[in-house]
């Protein structure tokens, strides 16, 4: 998260600077839920193409939320 609590994905300064890759956070990030819901396995989530570093961020995330829901942490 950037300051002031927004996420990449709704930086229109850098979803500009990354859609020359051919991807932005706010592409990529809602394919990455759907692939890690239809695979209910964060290891069988592939990178969308352009957003290899928002995959890591988005197993990360991941991976504290279910240490959360494990530990009944609020």
């Amino acid at each position: 998260m950037k300051k002031g609590g927004k996420g990449k994905q709704e930086d229109a300064e850098y979803c500009e600077e990354m859609s020359v890759t051919g991807t932005t956070p706010s592409i990529a990030y809602p394919i990455l839920e759907q692939k890690l819901l239809s695979t209910q396995d964060i290891l069988k989530v592939d990178a969308v193409s352009g957003a290899s570093y928002s995959l890591y961020r988005f197993r990360y995330a991941v991976t504290i939320a279910l240490m959360k829901a494990n530990l009944n942490y609020p």
